[in-house]
């Protein structure tokens, strides 16, 4: 048997959202096929799973949901892989696997944390006649922490197709942009 189940924690995520996964079982290297029935006094979903022809299906869970194949053949190797939403991290990347194994049930317990990432961009527009639109401005961008928020040690940004991270120092990032240009911090 397989059962899998979905935690969402932090402050502000959605308990009602739909997250999304697929199950793959192969045994000897190829796909298994078959429909697998749901045993709903030990998950929290109904019905069946349907595998296609390459040993895989989709489902659903919200949090605190569950589903539990039943029957699964031993010997069978299962991967469990979610698509990850925006704004939540997830504590194996989303992928899970291992072996069914006679006797016992296989578990994945897939925990998301909503952590969202806000952006910050700064553009720079020279007006005037007299403005000079080739000279580099100087920028600092100062960030403070809130209660129990670490400042991190360097923040990434994105200015064209130019990408990286800028070192803070005591919480602040010192970049330039001349007219036009805009870097947009994650």
């Amino acid at each position: 048997d397989l059962k899998v189940t979905k935690t969402v924690k932090g402050d502000g995520a959605d308990l009602t959202q739909d997250f999304r996964f697929t199950v793959t079982l192969e045994k000897d290297g190829k796909p298994l096929s078959g429909t697998f029935n749901l045993d709903e006094s030990k998950g929290t979903k109904t019905g069946t799973v349907a595998l296609d022809e390459n040993g895989t299906a989709s489902f659903t869970l919200k949090h605190g949901e569950s589903i539990y194949m039943k029957d699964i053949p031993a010997g069978v190797k299962w991967t469990v892989t979610e698509i990850v939403q925006s704004g939540y991290t997830e504590a194996n990347n989303g992928k899970y696997s291992g072996s069914i194994a006679k006797g016992k049930a296989s578990t994945a317990d897939i925990v998301n944390t909503y952590n969202p990432i806000h952006k910050v961009t700064v553009k720079k527009t020279v007006k005037g006649n007299q403005g000079n639109k080739t000279k580099e401005f100087d920028f600092v961008l100062k960030l403070t922490a809130g209660d129990g928020i670490e400042l991190p040690a360097a923040i990434e940004y994105k200015k064209g197709k130019e990408s990286g991270k800028i070192d803070l120092a005591n919480g602040e990032a010192e970049f330039k942009l001349t007219h036009g240009e805009k870097l947009t911090f994650k």
